[in-house]
């Protein structure tokens, strides 16, 4: 491991941290996150791996690897959140990993260094660490993937293809499609404009593609006889037909949106997309083929497909995130070396700290409106931190001390990621953990109970059937939002717990006045409103 010392170590030690610190205490996300987890423990209980189910969660169905690596991270650790996340946080951190080890053949040790370190201190990759979606998981496949293709091109290695094509493979059983778009894409950039396009022929795509497919056609017949193929129908209809054609869930945007998400993800690196980027474009059309054209190569196979389709939503250009955070850290070291983009770089920082003003007070404005005083000083604090550091990175950049700068922005883009998720990402979830303490409000005062009737199904958060599920003994869960199915249980069974939605519970007050009605209240993160659940709790 030449050039490896405890300096780097400790970085990707921190890197580590920020993926996995806080982890087991932090909440489910609803919806996606939370359906998971609960795929993943109807897996266990049932024995049933081949489709999907859960308590308010169809639409949340995908194929099964993500809630397979769930399923054994549950047996490692139990059920909870930080094993729900497990298998997510370190498929990011590999990723940084990879950009490291493989990245440095083709950018230099230096310049994937600090790649990596630009992808862990952006404001998107590093929380899908955080958050059990299957895009972490779909991101290791998709950097493997391309770094195989760019070893295949460079080195014609069967090692490589073997590592693609399970890449693929991979991919295929964590998302479908979305791993042929992004490989197919760079298969044809590189094939159509690279000089050593014909080692790309050793990928044999008219036998090994058929390989990769397997495993997915294989659970998807499994699949199949379960249901006499309704799960497979409806996959295909929703994930693949109407995301072509159509907004799911009204997630839509016009072309270049996800020009400007990236743009904002890695903002703590803006003062170098400019140079990188004219860098890119300047050599991808010279015939030497440099580092330049494999990134961005890289970048638009990841993009460029997605700006045209209607539904939009950032996690869907995941693939082009490490060749873009290879080609900052690539100019950043380029950067070092010559000062031929100074000049460039010197006009980049004016529109780097406008950028940067707008996510400090757009962080002070939200942190003053949902945190308490104490949370908003945090956060204001870190946003000043954030800001001086910038400043400083910035003036270096100015003065023509770029390698200062480089450590500097380095070192302040990943300071503030670590405030903010230990200092924050708390904070905010004490805002939307409604599902979460309602049942453990339950277990505290009831124990264990005979029957739980859910009458508030508000939003359908998968997280709080999981949480009834695993914080509470009981024998039986009734989803009903009718007052009157609640009020006759009520009536009829000893140890009951109700969860009334807010206009049933002021029925019940006036019907059972005597009777204290627990009240919790959070925000609903996916849709307007709030989550409110009113809890009534009766022992024999």
């Amino acid at each position: 491991m030449k050039n490896w010392n405890w300096k780097k170590i400790a970085v990707f030690a921190v890197l580590a941290a920020i993926v996995f610190v806080n982890n087991g205490n932090v909440s489910l996300w609803d919806q996606d996150e939370a359906a998971y987890a609960g795929f993943a423990k109807h897996m266990i209980e049932t024995h049933e791996y081949s489709v999907p189910s859960f308590t308010w969660s169809e639409v949340h169905r995908k194929p099964p690897l993500h809630f397979w690596l769930i399923s054994l991270s549950y047996r490692i650790f139990g059920v909870n959140e930080f094993a729900v996340r497990f298998f997510v946080a370190l498929a990011v951190f590999l990723v940084y990993l990879m950009i490291y080890f493989f990245g440095k053949k083709f950018i230099g040790e230096k310049a994937a260094f600090y790649s990596a370190i630009v992808l862990g201190s952006s404001f998107f990759v590093p929380l899908l660490g955080k958050l059990a979606v299957t895009d972490g998981l779909l991101l290791f496949f998709h950097t493997l993937a391309g770094f195989a293709l760019l070893y295949v091109l460079t080195e014609r290695s069967w090692k490589w293809v073997a590592i693609f094509w399970i890449a693929v493979a991979g991919g295929l059983l964590v998302k479908g499609p979305p791993i042929l778009i992004f490989t197919g894409f760079m298969i044809i950039i590189l094939f159509a404009f690279h000089p050593q396009r014909k080692n790309l022929l050793i990928l044999h795509p008219w036998f090994f593609g058929w390989l990769a497919l397997a495993p997915l056609v294989i659970w998807g017949y499994i699949a199949w006889q379960q249901d006499n193929g309704q799960f497979i129908k409806w996959l295909i209809d929703w994930y693949v037909l109407k995301r072509v054609d159509s907004a799911v869930f009204g997630q839509t945007g016009p072309v270049g949106y996800y020009l400007v998400t990236i743009v904002l993800f890695f903002a703590s690196y803006f003062v170098f997309f400019p140079s990188a980027f004219k860098n890119s474009v300047k050599e991808f059309w010279s015939k030497e083929k440099s580092a330049w054209f494999l990134l961005a190569a890289w970048f638009v196979a990841g993009w460029f497909f997605y700006e045209f389709l209607k539904s939009k939503l950032p996690a869907y250009v995941i693939a082009a995130y490490p060749g873009f955070a290879m080609a900052i850290g690539y100019q950043m070291f380029v950067a070092e070396k010559n000062d031929k983009d100074l000049k460039l770089m010197k006009y980049s920082a004016v529109f780097h700290l406008i950028i940067t003003l707008s996510i400090v007070t757009g962080l002070v404005l939200v942190s003053k409106k949902y945190f308490d005083a104490a949370g908003y000083g945090q956060a204001f604090s870190i946003a000043m931190v954030y800001l001086m550091g910038t400043i400083l990175g910035l003036v270096y950049i100015w003065t023509g001390q770029t390698e200062k700068a480089n450590k500097t922005l380095l070192f302040n883009g990943t300071l503030f990621l670590i405030l903010v998720v230990l200092a924050l990402l708390p904070k905010a979830d004490a805002l939307r953990d409604a599902t979460k303490q309602t049942a453990l409000y339950i277990q505290q005062k009831a124990g264990s109970t005979g029957v739980i009737v859910v009458q508030q199904d508000f939003g359908h958060p998968p997280s709080l059937p999981f949480y009834l599920e695993t914080k509470v003994k009981s024998d039986t869960i009734i989803y009903d939002n009718n007052f009157e199915t609640a009020d006759s249980i009520y009536n009829s069974v000893n140890n009951c717990v109700l969860i009334l939605s807010p206009s049933a519970a002021s029925r019940f007050e006036k019907k059972y006045p005597a009777v204290y009605v627990k009240h919790i209240e959070s925000m609903a993160v996916d849709r307007k409103g709030n989550l409110e659940y009113y809890i009534v709790i009766k022992k024999q």
